[in-house]
Formats: structure tokens, sequence, C-alpha cells
């Protein structure tokens, strides 16, 4: 009876204080998109750390202003799967942005030589000649 009674409470306990992942990812894309990034951001990082979830952490902190929090974690994402093209291109972007124009070029190239019918590839390489010229 003690074991059955034990069992219960340690179920309850899971129940009550494990919060899945999978609600943990639609709480904080709700988050998201009603704009408390902050809030989202807390509930992404309890995601485990795979590509795509650390993508959504360096969107999330490039949307709320902390730039060097995206840039850490699209680095993050691309340090688990190097292929992961999302994050390479924000990065470039980012890269672009705060004028580190040398690691955007890098970037951007690798993409370029990825997908050579990519038009955004070519469109952010310009930019960056275009902030190198001025």
């Amino acid at each position: 009876m003690k074991l059955i009674v034990n069992l219960t409470s340690l179920l309850f306990f899971f129940i009550a204080f494990a919060q899945p992942t999978g609600t943990d990812k639609i709480t904080g894309d709700s988050l998201y998109f009603m704009g408390d990034y902050i809030a989202a951001i807390a509930y992404y990082k309890k995601l485990p750390p795979k590509p795509s979830n650390l993508y959504l952490l360096g969107r999330t902190y490039e949307v709320a202003s902390y730039k060097d929090e995206a840039i850490f974690y699209y680095q993050k994402s691309l340090d688990e799967d190097a292929g992961y093209q999302h994050s390479r291109f924000r990065l470039a972007k980012l890269y672009t942005q705060t004028f580190q124009l040398d690691k955007a070029k890098e970037k951007l190239q690798f993409l370029i030589n990825e997908d050579t019918t990519n038009a955004r590839y070519y469109y952010q390489m310009g930019l960056v000649a275009l902030k190198a010229n001025s």
C-alpha cells in the first residue's frame, strides 16, 4: 500500500512540475508572437540545444535588440551543425549591421558557394560591399 502511495506521489510530482519540451516551445512561440521576447527566451532556453532551438534563441535576442547574445546563439547553432544556413545568414546580417564586414563576407561567401541561385545572399553581399566603400 505504501508503495502505491509513494508511486502516486512521485507521478503527481512529475505531472505538476515537469513541463514537457513541446509545451516550452509552444509557450515560447506564443510569447514571441505577442512581442514578449524576454519571456520567450526563458522558455526557449529550456529546449534541447539543437541547431533549430539555438537559432530561435538567436532570433529572439536579435528582435529584442540584444545583438551580442544573438550572435552568440547563432554561432552556437553553427557549432552544432555547420550547415545550418538560417543561422549563418542571420549572422552575416548582424555582422553587416555591426560593421564586422570581414566576418559578414566570410559567412555570405560560404552561403553563396552552397547555393549559387539565392538572390538574398548576393544582395546582402552587395550591402557589405557598400558599407566597406563608405
